[in-house]
């Protein structure tokens, strides 16, 4: 797709043409190699720098090409997309484990999402398929943006079971420098998962958004990483430090999740800084409305807590102070299980007096939360009620799950033993049903919804209001039933 020359792009086809196609059942190909100048410069092409397409089209890699770029790598030949599997290929590997087998893949920049990518995964038995050691939207010197358009890579409409990066050095690609013009809210300009049956996609061991050597802002122009709606079951980062992603100096937020559908997607263990929103947000639905964790205290020796999902994974992070007061996670010091009250203590290691410290917990459905509100180290734990989880104010939690169907748990905090009533209304201010009334000590106390009136029928599905008072205090929170 390149002159003699390797500096012009000639193209192939008028329309949608591809530099390099294998499709209907070709396997077991390799384009490229891992040995000096066995690489192609595949560039200039209308359509896909190279396309692998479905069903048994399988097993085959490109390894060690220039993808979208001149012959130098140091300037963009755009083709429109830069790498396209769909259909039902599987198990094929862009890059290999050693870092002679990455591609640069940069440059691309079609105009019709989702393509303009530097690789895109697509449609329903599209599954197995491995992106790893490639430079994404750099240059060949891991340190200047050549720009794919849309995103870097692009994981969709049922795509599942994907790998992108590994847990070794060699395996993680470098994805920085991509998305052309202002920051778009609904695309990750990184790395962007989304659609129904997008399920069980694996996104470990990469920088996103910086040099290769992790030292310099390359910045995608938009959320380092995004989720959307339909994207269930994915893992960003994972139960050990080796499968953690760099996520940092991205224009936008960290990791963006967004829909009611959007749903178990667990982050862990992932590494983030500078960004210039907060490291992970959550909106419309997503996460099955999960909230942060709430930290009381926090010491040299361990951090205590409320407001987690029972039993969730409560992952302890130095942050780094910044406008949001949520923090990013810098380091993780920390990890351990709430109890069924949702109360922690966890464990904390490598802190000193004035650090500052956030966290993020996960529950039982892989959903992960947002950081929550900042916490400053200190000598010791205070109040000895802490010390045990108790948190020293009046407090009504977030139910959870919301929505929710059938039941639905709901938490709170006296800092006094009092006379206290719990009780649901609807939207016409009516009592729906009154769930404890009585003395209560100090402490952490829960409740249970079934969405059943005072008479135990069942009501309709809708917008509810639960409400606790105690003594002189009270507070009100919105609950969403689903039927």
């Amino acid at each position: 797709g390149v002159d003699v020359r390797g500096t012009k792009g000639l193209g192939n086809g008028w329309e949608a043409g591809h530099g390099v196609e294998i499709d209907s059942g070709a396997s077991d190909n390799l384009i490229g190699g891992a040995e000096e100048d066995e690489g192609n410069v595949i560039s200039g092409n209308p359509h896909s720098g190279v396309l692998i397409s479905g069903v048994g089209t399988d097993r085959n890699q490109i390894a060690g090409n220039f993808i979208g770029v001149n012959v130098h790598a140091t300037s963009s030949v755009p083709n429109g997309t830069g790498v396209v599997i769909r259909d039902g290929a599987r198990r094929n590997v862009i890059g290999g484990q050693t870092p002679a087998e990455g591609n640069i893949i940069s440059g691309n920049r079609g105009d019709i999402f989702p393509l303009g990518c530097g690789v895109l995964l697509t449609d329903a038995g599209t599954d197995h398929n491995t992106i790893s050691g490639n430079y994404i939207g750099l240059d060949v010197t891991g340190t200047r943006a050549l720009r794919n358009g849309s995103a870097g890579v692009v994981v969709g409409q049922g795509a599942s079971y994907n790998i992108i990066g590994g847990e070794t050095p060699s395996k993680k690609n470098v994805i920085a420098g991509n998305g052309v013009g202002s920051v778009i809210t609904g695309i990750g300009r990184g790395i962007h998962v989304f659609g129904t049956g997008t399920v069980y996609n694996r996104i470990i061991g990469n920088y996103i958004g910086t040099s290769a050597d992790g030292l310099s802002r390359v910045e995608n122009t938009g959320h380092g990483i995004s989720l959307f709606d339909g994207a269930t079951d994915n893992e960003i980062g994972g139960d050990t430090r080796e499968c953690g992603n760099l996520i940092a100096m991205n224009h936008g937020h960290g990791i963006y999740l967004s829909g009611i559908g959007c749903r178990s997607n667990t982050i862990r263990h992932n590494l983030t800084r500078d960004n210039d929103s907060l490291a992970i947000a959550v909106r419309n639905g997503a996460q099955g409305n999960i909230l942060p964790p709430v930290i009381s205290s926090a010491s040299t020796e361990s951090v205590v807590g409320y407001e987690a999902p029972p039993s969730g994974q409560v992952d302890v992070y130095l942050v780094r102070p910044d406008p949001s007061n949520h923090g990013e996670g810098i380091t993780l010091v920390g990890s351990g299980l709430a109890d069924q009250s949702g109360m922690f203590v966890i464990p904390v290691a490598g802190l000193s007096t004035g650090d500052t410290i956030s966290a993020i917990v996960t529950d039982l459905n892989n959903n992960s939360s947002e950081f929550a509100l900042n916490k400053s180290v200190e000598l010791g734990t205070g109040v000895e009620g802490e010390r045990h989880g108790t948190p020293d104010r009046f407090a009504l939690s977030q139910n959870y799950p919301n929505p929710f169907n059938p039941v639905t748990l709901i938490r709170f905090y006296l800092p006094n033993a009092t006379d206290i009533e719990l009780s649901v209304y609807n939207l016409l201010g009516q009592k729906v049903t009154v769930l404890q009334r009585g003395f209560y000590r100090v402490g952490a106390h829960s409740a249970t919804w079934e969405g059943n009136d005072q008479t135990g029928h069942p009501v309709a599905a809708g917008v509810y209001f639960y409400r606790l008072s105690a003594g002189e205090l009270s507070a009100t929170r919105k609950m969403l039933l689903l039927k």
